[in-house]
């Protein structure tokens, strides 16, 4: 218990995209995922625990003064990193993207990032520097992909804003020329984009940090 004690609590990818905490009951750590349900992980090593259903692994780093100092969680190669924080500043962040979903606003210059992103991936040529350092080499891997719609729907005819998820990202309609389309956008507080996909349930689910 000492040990899994050093794993508890509060860690932030970005102050805009919420807060994911560590709980311990007994021998087993609980990850609370930004607007999820409760997982338990399965301990792999000292400091590793699986997320074996979300194909997740989560190894806790600089382990000072009886604390993890950071969370980083490995998904298909990518890797997200998490600072601890203390209770207080998970609370404040917590209530202003729970505002954030009650009122329904999306962050500032999530719509311009989306447009840029769409706009972009038809040709190819993505601003990686746009993008948090974690997320650029994800969306590298998924440009043929990006591409394949872009040329599938076609240009942007016009941009609704629908709703702020349970996870913090904005959820766009986009009319296209072709079609209509829902995507969704994590844009943090420094203005990069964090996340970016096709909106859905399961896409949903798999925003896990």
């Amino acid at each position: 218990a000492a040990t899994l004690d050093r794993y508890v609590g509060y860690y932030l990818r970005n102050r805009a995209l919420g807060v994911s905490t560590i709980t311990r009951k007994g021998a087993k750590l609980f990850l609370e995922p930004i607007g999820q349900p409760v997982l338990e992980l399965e301990q792999t090593d000292e400091a590793e625990f699986a997320l074996a259903k979300f194909d997740l692994v989560l190894c806790f780093e600089q382990i000072e003064e009886g604390a993890a100092k950071r969370l980083v969680i490995w998904q298909r190669g990518t890797a997200l990193r998490l600072e601890r924080i203390d209770g207080e500043t998970a609370k404040i962040i917590k209530q202003a993207i729970a505002d954030r979903i009650r009122d329904r606003i999306p962050m500032p210059g999530s719509e311009q990032a989306l447009r840029q992103m769409l706009e972009a991936g038809r040709t190819g040529n993505l601003d990686y520097d746009q993008m948090s350092p974690d997320f650029a080499p994800f969306m590298r891997a998924q440009v043929p992909y990006w591409r394949i719609v872009g040329e599938y729907f076609g240009a942007i005819v016009s941009i609704e804003f629908l709703r702020v998820s349970d996870q913090g990202w904005d959820i766009y309609q986009v009319q296209h020329e072709n079609d209509v389309h829902r995507y969704r956008i994590a844009v943090g507080d420094d203005g990069k984009v964090y996340g970016f996909s096709e909106a859905s349930a399961t896409a949903d689910k798999r925003a896990l940090a």
